[in-house]
């Protein structure tokens, strides 16, 4: 598309596949193989400088993200911290538990996927 950028309109590049993809066949097989690999993780940061980090963003003393208290403000740090650990670094919930020795089977007292 970019070297044709000059060429005006040109009806080839406008052709829609499946609804989703402005390009070729092959152009959407490929975009759509890519969406359906896992990535294993993004970024390789520990908890430790996740709840640094929201410390230092939101003003939310780590000792009361890594107490042990069920008060509000603490569950969401907790919160944010598994949706970040998750998402950035792919951290298993087993994990992220571990580290606020939580019961893993108790999400709700880690992560909260709604966040």
């Amino acid at each position: 598309m970019q070297d044709h950028i000059g060429d005006g309109h040109r009806r080839k590049f406008y052709k829609v596949e499946d609804q989703c993809f402005l390009g070729s066949e092959g152009f959407s097989d490929r975009i759509q193989r890519g969406t359906r690999e896992k990535i294993e993780h993004i970024y390789e940061i520990s908890l430790g400088d996740i709840v640094d980090g929201i410390e230092m963003c939101l003003g939310m003393p780590a000792s009361v993200i890594r107490g042990m208290s069920r008060n509000r403000k603490g569950a969401s740090g907790r919160s944010i911290v598994g949706y970040l650990g998750r998402k950035l670094a792919s951290y298993p919930l087993s994990s992220i538990a571990d580290y606020f020795r939580r019961d893993p089977v108790s999400r709700s007292a880690v992560f909260n996927p709604k966040l």
